[in-house]
């Protein structure tokens, strides 16, 4: 429907005012574009009308604001414009090869060894973490914690880009999505995994073929395959439940979920009387008895 005779390299969106904006990605990147449509929000869903897109050159183009997006240009200038497609304002950003979305007047910026908060409003970086060829940046819904995913690795941020943990797989990440209570799902070639802001991670469940997630919920993981077909796999939560809990010292929701995958860890409680030995006992204990059952029984 763009018109491009290349695929759609990335999407944003803008809830506020129904709007679109189209990446596309050529083998020669200076002619990249991207195309900006506004959707009426009375249109007939029956009969609906392709609307007029406005298309101009640019790597990339993500939100900044109700009405500013930035675009990073072929000269690896930002520029911010507006709903008209019209230059409000340019911003130089030596050494950056791509920009993400990061929230209202901030990006993330990208370069070759690290990744880069930028305050669009005061033109200056806030602050930076190490982190080589991030191809995907996912925030949780809360804005509270950034996954930032390259070929092999996983870096969990908080709001400010301050580093909490690190994951390294040997086969290449390929999609991630934030669970409901803060979890974040993560897919390799063959597994979903789960990992912790602790840094404590998992294997979920394993898979014939890749998938991409877009949305976790519940015991549901919604996701394409690699036809771009949408698909919904099930998959058992209660590990990570279990860890979260241990983490956030939630006790009474790590007693009820080891009942209800190891009656070990009931009987290991009947025998503490004491309240606080009780709790560091579930704490220190519950975990490897919880590794163990899986093990004995998987």
């Amino acid at each position: 429907r763009s018109g491009s005779k290349f695929p759609v390299f990335s999407m944003s969106y803008n809830p506020a005012e129904n709007a679109v904006l189209l990446c596309t990605r050529a083998s020669n990147l200076e002619n990249s574009t991207y195309d900006l449509y506004t959707i009426p929000k009375d249109s007939d869903s029956q009969n609906p009308d392709a609307p007029e897109g406005k298309r101009s050159s640019g790597l990339t183009a993500v939100w900044v604001a109700r009405n500013r997006f930035a675009v990073l240009d072929r000269m690896h200038s930002i520029l911010i414009k507006n709903l008209k497609n019209e230059i409000t304002k340019k911003v130089q950003v030596p050494n950056c090869d791509e920009i993400f979305y990061a929230g209202t007047g901030n990006l993330l910026l990208r370069d070759p060894d690290a990744i880069t908060l930028f305050d669009v409003q005061q033109k200056r970086s806030l602050s930076s973490v190490k982190i080589s060829k991030v191809k995907y940046v996912v925030w949780s819904s809360d804005m509270a914690h950034v996954a930032l995913l390259s070929k092999h690795a996983i870096l969990i941020c908080n709001r400010k880009l301050e580093s909490l943990c690190s994951i390294h797989e040997n086969i290449r990440v390929k999609s991630g999505a934030w669970e409901e209570s803060g979890v974040f799902i993560y897919t390799t070639s063959n597994h979903i995994k789960y990992a912790l802001v602790s840094g404590d991670h998992g294997i979920i469940r394993t898979l014939d073929l890749p998938i991409y997630v877009t949305r976790v919920k519940g015991n549901s993981v919604y996701c394409l395959d690699r036809e771009c077909r949408p698909r919904v796999l099930t998959i058992d939560p209660t590990e990570f439940r279990f860890k979260l809990a241990l983490v956030n010292r939630k006790y009474d929701e790590v007693r009820t979920v080891g009942r209800e995958v190891e009656p070990a860890v009931r009987r290991a409680e009947a025998g503490v009387t004491d309240h606080s030995v009780h709790e560091k006992k579930i704490h220190n204990r519950a975990n490897i008895k919880y590794t163990t059952s899986r093990h004995r029984h998987g």
